[in-house]
């Protein structure tokens, strides 16, 4: 049976021996506690300019961070989602319908 143990002199992180006695090896992880803070967002327009024929006007919002600390702060977290980097995309679809 596999074991989890707290890292000796370290109170960071962790000793996992998968098998035990067996023969795979012990490795170490770091505290797996932290904070991810991401707003995201759609806007979508679509406009029908002849009938079956539409245009399409997409653009994504992505802001995205991540913190060591695990624990939560609201106001520190709100404030802190618009310092990380932001990947802003715009797409444009167009469907025309040939009507025969």
């Amino acid at each position: 049976m596999g074991t989890i143990a707290p890292r000796p002199g370290d109170a960071t992180g962790f000793v996992v021996d998968p098998d035990g006695d067996g023969p795979a090896a012990a490795f170490d992880v770091d505290d797996p506690s932290f904070t991810l803070r991401s707003l995201r967002g759609n806007a979508v327009v679509r406009w029908e300019y002849r009938p079956g024929s539409t245009l399409f006007l997409v653009w994504t919002l992505n802001h995205q961070d991540a913190l060591a600390e695990g624990a939560l702060d609201l106001t520190r977290d709100v404030r802190g989602v618009f310092n990380g980097p932001v990947e802003s995309i715009f797409l444009v679809k167009l469907n025309y319908w040939f009507g025969f």
